[in-house]
């Protein structure tokens, strides 16, 4: 028997990747209630906003984490393929299609 490892490489990396986005949009979702925050406490502004500075980096890093993510997967699908693993490749590359789904999603 083969050892799969480029795709369990493959399909942790995707999973991580929806992972990312799903926290990126958690992050996203806090960045507009401080804003909204912030719209309905003007006295708090300026505190809210600092705050939501930090909060939206947080959601680009994780979304950007996602991308990186999800582009090693591609590249681990595709050595999966090349060392001609035993493995079900349909699996990563349902997995990625979903994630590519998720980009509709608003962030």
């Amino acid at each position: 028997m083969r050892t799969r490892k480029f795709f369990t490489l493959a399909a942790l990396s995707v999973l991580l990747a929806i992972a990312c986005h799903i926290l990126a949009l958690r992050y996203a979702g806090r960045s507009l209630q401080l804003f909204t925050r912030a719209l309905q406490h003007p006295a708090e502004a300026e505190r809210l906003h600092v705050e939501r500075a930090s909060v939206s980096h947080h959601t680009y890093v994780a979304l950007w984490s996602g991308v990186a993510l999800a582009a090693v997967s591609i590249v681990f699908i595709i050595l999966s393929y090349r060392v001609e693993e035993s493995a079900p490749r349909s699996i990563p590359i349902v997995l990625l299609l979903f994630y590519g789904l998720l980009q509709f999603v608003a962030v």
